[in-house]
């Protein structure tokens, strides 16, 4: 089951294959006429095979519309329809991540808009309008050409948290430039967002439903923060910084939230409780997470690839224990380095300059810092 608001299907209409159908209306046949030959191939087996079939079909189709028709089990287009009932907004929407990216080339050329920018793991982004690229034309040496060299904007092939990148991600022009032309993003991405998933929209749901007063308790606040896009975790602390406030922290999936999702958030509760308390929304305090050790590389392999591929990995672990009151955790970091298919060994590993877990505060969730690799 997806979550604590799903239910069983088989409990409420069990669906029937073909199979069991068909036997059980040549069983009847038996029961009536036991003189009847029910044996594949003869004409009482062909002629009830097709029935069996539609009936078969039709078990399925009632069951997907019992699904349809009951919140816990509702899906897609449907579970939208119901969730109208008790969420505001419905289902949280996705969003493209946007990035700036830098390109630069030796040769006097432009990149069009549309061009495709490729991550390692080829994720894809488009950019947003043409390109001109011009080297100087006078070169102090030309062993050591100086580029042409532009910053222009890119977007997400598509939606999702996935497209928020670590610097250096973007590393590829697909097509006909791309032994020209090189690109770069010189800042992680941050505002990709997921649609919201069928089971946490149901829970989503169920939390609104279970708390109808709307008195302000703290799962009250946790359900509206949670209503802006792109917001997944929420913490609220009663009484801070004094009587009369509530201040609520809140994250995205990959981790910190953008200025966007939290003015968001803080508009969602206002809407709701301004007659509460004095409401205060806030990003929780970054507690950057700096790694460096001396590594050896597979043949051929590049560092910069390394440090791309391990700084995605290590964001995803730090983003998922955000509020959970976890220690980071000093092996788990160190395996998430063993585990990187361009690594042969790694030594002098040190996270925040020690070889220990780190303890993250109350109001902090643990962040990319810097990764450092000779």
């Amino acid at each position: 089951m997806d979550s604590e608001f799903d239910i069983d299907l088989s409990i409420v209409t069990p669906t029937r294959s073909p199979e069991d159908i068909h036997a059980e209306m040549l069983q009847l046949i038996q029961e009536n006429d036991p003189q009847a030959n029910v044996a594949v191939g003869e004409p009482v087996w062909d002629a009830t095979r097709p029935a069996a079939i539609i009936a078969a079909t039709q078990s399925s189709d009632l069951a997907y519309g019992m699904r349809a028709a009951i919140p816990q089990l509702s899906y897609g287009e449907f579970l939208d329809e119901h969730a109208k009932d008790v969420l505001p907004d419905g289902r949280k929407p996705g969003v493209k991540a946007i990035v700036p990216v830098t390109l630069s080339s030796n040769v006097a050329l432009t990149v069009p808009q549309g061009t495709l920018l490729l991550t390692g793991n080829d994720l894809a982004f488009v950019l947003e309008a043409d390109v001109v690229l011009t080297p100087p034309e006078v070169q102090p040496d030309p062993d050591y050409p100086i580029p042409g060299e532009a910053t222009a904007t890119a977007t997400a092939s598509e939606m999702g948290a996935i497209y928020n990148v670590v610097p250096g991600a973007i590393n590829t022009v697909d097509g006909d430039l791309k032994d020209l032309v090189s690109v770069t993003n010189g800042i992680p991405t941050t505002a990709g967002v997921d649609q919201e998933s069928d089971a946490d929209l149901k829970a989503r749901m169920l939390t609104s439903a279970q708390n109808q007063s709307g008195a302000g308790n703290p799962e009250d606040y946790k359900a509206w923060a949670l209503e802006a896009t792109g917001i997944t975790k929420a913490k609220v602390f009663r009484a801070d910084p004094s009587p009369g406030i509530v201040t609520v922290l809140v994250a995205q999936a990959s981790g910190m939230p953008t200025a966007g999702q939290v003015a968001e958030a803080q508009s969602k509760i206002n809407a709701r409780a301004s007659l509460i308390a004095n409401n205060i929304v806030l990003a929780p305090t970054a507690l950057p997470v700096n790694v460096a050790g001396d590594v050896v590389l597979i043949d051929g392999a590049s560092m910069s690839d390394l440090v791309t591929s391990f700084s995605q990995a290590l964001q995803g672990y730090l983003a998922n224990l955000a509020f959970t009151g976890e220690v980071i955790r000093y092996t788990q970091i160190l395996n998430l380095l063993l585990d990187q298919p361009l690594l042969v060994d790694v030594s002098g590993f040190t996270v925040n300059g020690a070889s220990a877990n780190l303890v993250v505060g109350v109001k902090q969730i643990a962040t990319l810092g810097t990764v450092t690799f000779t």
